[in-house]
């Protein structure tokens, strides 16, 4: 376990020694050499050239040592500013490696305390859930396995919605819609590790911003390291912006668009050391099945097998190349970053980009290298994927054609109000009588129009600044994303669901 540690504190995220036309990096194991070094820069390069990538990093380990790591591209399109080793990327859910391995060293350090004591007993009565039953047994594993059987409502974490404090997540948990029943189904979600952290800081009596500082940050010399919360004015100066590429341009994202409402990990490369935070080994075990991703006799469609089988506590269990296989994905605002560690043979490759880009081809061009395996992709196949094995088909849109207002049609009027639902707040619909328009604002950064759709009652919500950007996200629906008024028996408008907050399950707010 302890190349592990070394590898998620000293190499995977994100300050990357760099200049603009030569990569500077760091290269210190003896399996590594120049012929290798060439190889990855021309897949690197092709890769961001086809995909439209602004800045990128990658970071290999083998044997507890740094191999290679490597930065392209620009931190600051507008600027040239390019990423250096002092530039921070937003890792996103990369952070729950570090969530777990907290709770992991305070369970350690507690006798009275497992992965499956109920949560209750730590939290005590001002811990509720959907149901009794849930919230008399949910544990700490259940938390981070994504056993809640709750949706993620990642739209939600988009719209800035005012919980960026773990107190008001927890008072509100009970009111969040689940799906399925307790421990039935797997459904990822951001909000279970928030519980987690919030049982963990009542284990080890200090804020998770605190206890990572002072269990990881500093032992390791990650001086440079921060979570979001933290960041000073000078510390974002010095990070990487991300952007989106529409219409063959750049557009860099709104800053507090790119400022998390909880804490992540903003993380830096330049902190060394090799502690060994104790009993990690449970956090990597199998936990949770993925539904459809779970083992399945299957024909193969690529050249080597990688697959994702099961989910474990802040890691998703595979294989790769005959080795077992340790991965997760990270993402925030057009930040993305993918990390897989092959601890049989102590090897790890992670890569992070600040826009669009392909980071699990790049990781995966990195393990072959690695292996001293010839790599299955090659700059062509890197900018075709999943051709020439698999055809991706592109989302149909779904386009209802707007409808021309009639006197036939509903009042837009009657549209306008308050919309509450008790988890997740007010949804606020305003009339504009100048010009005949709906628009809408929910959460700190949620707003913008909604326009009609053939339908009654059916609109479509487009997003304004500064997520605007988001639209490029779901080409199925061109005219903006489907948003449903209900009615009483009488007719009268009463609800309001939103498929933005979680498509297949979309939560109902209730007029006011």
């Amino acid at each position: 376990m302890q190349e592990i540690i070394f590898f998620l504190t000293t190499v995977i995220f994100l300050i990357v020694p760099f200049t603009v036309s030569i990569p500077i990096h760091t290269k210190t194991h003896k399996n590594w050499d120049e012929e290798k070094e060439e190889k990855l820069n021309s897949f690197i390069s092709a890769l961001m050239q086809c995909k439209n990538t602004p800045g990128m990093f990658i970071s290999l380990v083998k044997d507890g040592e740094v191999a290679f790591t490597s930065g392209y591209g620009f931190r600051d399109m507008e600027n040239q500013l390019p990423v250096t080793a002092d530039t921070r990327f937003n890792i996103g859910s990369l952070s729950k490696a570090f969530t777990t391995a907290l709770a992991a060293d305070a369970i350690s350090k507690n006798q009275n305390v497992t992965w499956d004591t109920p949560l209750k007993d730590i939290l005590g009565d001002m811990f509720h859930l959907q149901d009794d039953f849930r919230t008399e047994e949910a544990s700490i594993r259940d938390m981070f396995s994504h056993k809640l059987g709750m949706p993620s409502y990642w739209g939600l974490s988009t719209a800035g919605l005012d919980m960026s404090q773990r107190e008001i997540v927890m008072d509100r948990m009970e009111h969040f819609p689940v799906r399925y029943p307790f421990r039935r189904q797997y459904q990822y979600s951001n909000y279970l590790y928030v519980i987690g952290s919030f049982a963990t800081q009542a284990l080890i009596g200090e804020p998770w911003e605190d206890h990572i500082k002072s269990a990881i940050f500093q032992p390791l010399e990650m001086a440079d390291s921060r979570v979001s919360l933290d960041m000073t004015v000078e510390d974002y100066d010095n990070s990487s912006y991300s952007y989106t590429f529409v219409d063959g341009e750049y557009s860099v994202i709104p800053g507090f668009d790119q400022k998390p409402s909880c804490s992540v990990t903003i993380l830096s490369q330049n902190g060394e050391g090799e502690t060994l935070i104790p009993s990690l080994t449970e956090t990597h075990k199998a936990s949770t099945a993925m539904g459809r991703e779970s083992p399945r006799v299957q024909k193969p469609a690529f050249p080597v097998d990688d697959m994702r089988l099961t989910y474990a506590m802040g890691w998703r269990n595979g294989m790769y190349r005959g080795y077992e296989k340790l991965q997760h994905s990270g993402t925030y605002s057009s930040f993305a970053c993918h990390l897989r560690l092959l601890p049989d043979v102590s090897i790890g490759a992670a890569a992070c980009v600040n826009g669009p880009g392909e980071t699990t081809l790049a990781t995966a061009f990195g393990l072959d290298l690695l292996l001293d395996e010839d790599p299955w992709l090659n700059e062509t196949t890197g900018c075709t994927y999943p051709d020439p094995w698999a055809r991706q088909t592109p989302p149909t849109p779904v386009s209802f054609p707007v409808r021309q207002l009639q006197r036939s049609t509903r009042d837009l009027q009657e549209y306008a109000g308050t919309y509450s639902h008790e988890a997740f707040g007010e949804f606020i619909v305003t009339y504009h009588a100048e010009n005949e328009t709906l628009t809408y604002r929910f959460g700190i950064l949620l707003n913008g129009e909604l326009k009609p759709a053939e339908i009654v009652d059916d609109f479509y919500m487009t997003l304004g600044h500064p997520l605007t950007y988001r639209m490029t996200y779901y080409p199925e629906y061109p005219e903006g994303y489907p948003i449903y008024f209900g009615t009483s028996e009488e007719g009268d408008v009463v609800s309001l669901t939103v498929p933005y907050f979680e498509s297949g399950f979309p939560p109902t707010f209730i007029k006011v």
